[in-house]
């Protein structure tokens, strides 16, 4: 389970980067 909480984790902010990147 512990892996699935770090993707999780490391989605979050990636979708919040992706908006921003694509403008």
């Amino acid at each position: 389970m512990s892996s699935d909480v770090d993707t999780f984790e490391l989605l979050t902010p990636s979708a919040d980067l992706l908006p921003i990147l694509t403008g």
